[in-house]
Protein backbone atom coordinates (compact mmCIF):
# COMPACT_ATOMS: atom_id res chain seq x y z
CA UNK A 1 0.00 0.00 0.00
CA UNK A 2 1.60 3.24 -1.14
CA UNK A 3 0.10 6.09 0.84
CA UNK A 4 1.07 8.67 3.40
CA UNK A 5 3.43 11.63 3.33
CA UNK A 6 6.56 11.77 1.20
CA UNK A 7 10.06 10.35 0.99
CA UNK A 8 11.00 12.78 3.73
CA UNK A 9 8.44 11.31 6.09
CA UNK A 10 10.04 9.82 9.18
CA UNK A 11 7.03 9.77 11.48
CA UNK A 12 3.89 7.56 11.48
CA UNK A 13 1.59 10.58 11.56
CA UNK A 14 3.37 12.00 8.52
CA UNK A 15 3.25 8.77 6.59
CA UNK A 16 6.35 7.03 7.76
CA UNK A 17 9.31 5.69 5.75
CA UNK A 18 7.54 2.34 5.44
CA UNK A 19 4.07 3.47 4.39
CA UNK A 20 4.66 6.86 2.80
CA UNK A 21 8.38 6.64 2.18
CA UNK A 22 7.78 5.37 -1.34
CA UNK A 23 5.23 8.04 -2.13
Amino acid sequence: VIQGGSVFSAAPQLGGPIIGGIR
